[in-house]
């Protein structure tokens, strides 16, 4: 049928050339030119649902690089920096930096120039950058390029939308990497603030900026300001995830900690029983989130001096751990040390000792023999 649609059109003079046109499935005629360009925005498309699998990540970079083939020599500068961007993602998480600093720099001059240096999806390559930085520990040399991603987020969106939101947080979180935390706190709250008015009391990420900002106080050493605020959390995430939500979990556990250093070991265990109650019900009951909680109750025990009960607690965390990680994964000696430091409490000498040697040559292993641990 096309052949035959072809011929009629050549004979009315319509068709120049047959050879340098085809008849899409639509009936639409595409030039060479495009062809390539739709073939590439498939591609692109296709890599953006390969990498929602870290199974299929190695596929999604191999399939960006054939897509970025095809737009070098097209006229199509916007789709190139989309394909350049979502390319550098695709290295970053295959474990290739040097790849993705070179695609995402380039990502940003080629939509710098075909956008303008003001649109959002630069602010977007300018913040992976960041992120691509931050992740190497190079915290002062991610800075520039968080707050130039913020500038232009400001300039382009509003200073009220959720994207400013994100980045005053994502800078939050350099800043209290580096330790200071009055700007994390700044940053925080004002993140926290945008997301209130634009998201509702009740979101999730208004709960998580709650957290966050519970979390500075906490490290401030403000523990009644950072328990009224993981209250908030907790309120929040409850509202909008539900009671038996991870989330709900990991602010429990965070209120918890301040219990026990508080040394309020009952308030504290209670938490933490909840804390393993959803855990097992969102992981399963071997999950390292389990062990953890598993290990939490332990040393709550442990401070009561009630050892027969934190044992149990103990040997639990690590038979989980050696399960998931190995029996020469460093939480494995952890936890080893964990139950050595209660039998030499209970004057079981012998078996402390045993125990200590047995983490000590894990650590050896895993970390090195120079490792503070």
């Amino acid at each position: 049928m096309i052949r035959v649609l072809a011929i009629i059109l050549m004979l009315t003079g319509v068709l120049a050339n047959a050879r340098a046109q085809v008849i899409t499935p639509q009936g639409m005629a595409a030039s060479d030119g495009e062809a390539p360009v739709q073939k590439a925005t498939d591609l692109i498309n296709r890599v953006e649902t390969l990498l929602k699998d870290e199974k299929t990540y190695g596929q999604g970079y191999r399939t960006a690089k054939a897509a970025l083939s095809l737009l070098e020599a097209a006229q199509d500068p916007a789709l190139l920096g989309r394909a350049l961007h979502v390319a550098g993602r695709a290295a970053y998480l295959t474990r290739n930096p040097a790849d993705a600093e070179k695609l995402w720099s380039r990502a940003v001059e080629v939509r710098s120039a075909a956008l303008g240096p003001q649109h959002p999806d630069v602010a977007r390559s300018l913040n992976n950058l960041g992120s691509l930085y931050l992740s190497k520990g190079q915290r002062d040399r991610a800075l520039p390029f968080y707050e130039r991603s913020l500038s232009i987020f400001e300039k382009s969106l509003g200073k009220e939308h959720p994207m400013v939101a994100k980045s005053l947080n994502t800078i939050g979180n350099l800043y209290y990497g580096k330790g200071d935390y009055d700007r994390t706190l700044e940053f925080f709250k004002r993140s926290l603030d945008i997301r209130k008015r634009a998201l509702g009391a009740a979101h999730p990420e208004v709960a998580g900026s709650l957290n966050n900002v519970a979390t500075v106080y906490k490290v401030k050493g403000d523990l009644k300001q950072a328990l009224a605020v993981y209250d908030q959390a907790l309120t929040a995430y409850k509202k909008a995830l539900g009671s038996e939500h991870p989330r709900v979990a990991m602010v429990l556990d965070n209120i918890a900690i301040i219990y026990g250093a508080q040394a309020q070991h009952d308030r504290a265990l209670s938490l933490y029983e909840r804390v393993l109650t959803i855990r097992e019900k969102a992981h399963g009951r071997d999950h390292p989130s389990v062990a953890a909680a598993a290990n939490s109750i332990a040393a709550q025990y442990y401070a009561k001096a009630q050892y027969d009960r934190a044992r149990p607690h103990y040997e639990r965390a690590l038979q989980i751990y050696e399960l998931v990680g190995g029996k020469e994964h460093p939480e494995v000696g952890q936890s080893l040390n964990n139950l050595a430091n209660l039998h030499y409490s209970q004057g079981q000498y012998d078996q402390a000792l045993h125990l200590y040697e047995r983490a000590s040559k894990i650590y050896e292993k895993a970390l090195g023999k120079r490792h503070r641990r």
